[in-house]
């Protein structure tokens, strides 16, 4: 199966060796995922059971986490992104935030968050990057 561990760690691996000669690679590791999909609890008023508790997220992305560390281990061009600490704050990753939603369903981000993460990790890569270093690229392209 695709979400097999063994799976996902081997075709990963591969998609790193096909770009071993890119400068830099960011690899995004998952963001947390809500208790059930965001358009229900937004229209039934309910937002609360969707919101997922920080520690308990935390603890759900620690496999991927791993797996996407010893994964990066030895390939110096690849960086890793935590979007976690965006999409949550110390207590729980909520449904929305500033007046939109954050996911449009349980665990697929909205196009308007994507667009606000992005923005956001261009401002302070510290909060995101694994390591906390600002990333090599020296400049930022648009479409």
């Amino acid at each position: 199966a695709a979400s097999d561990p063994a799976t996902v760690e081997s075709a990963l691996r591969r998609t790193l060796d096909a770009l071993a000669t890119v400068p830099e690679v960011w690899l995004m590791l998952p963001p947390p995922a809500l208790r059930h999909a965001a358009p229900d609890c937004l229209a039934s008023g309910r937002e609360w059971q969707c919101a997922r508790d920080r520690a308990e997220a935390d603890a759900m992305s620690a496999r991927a986490q791993a797996l996407a560390a010893r994964v990066a281990r030895g390939r110096h061009n690849v960086r890793l992104v935590d979007p976690t600490a965006f999409f949550c704050d110390a207590r729980q990753c909520p449904v929305r935030r500033d007046g939109y939603a954050l996911f449009w369903d349980d665990d697929h981000v909205s196009a308007t968050a994507s667009a606000a993460f992005a923005e956001a990790l261009w401002a302070h890569p510290d909060r995101y990057f694994v390591d906390g270093a600002r990333p090599a690229t020296p400049t930022r392209t648009s479409e």
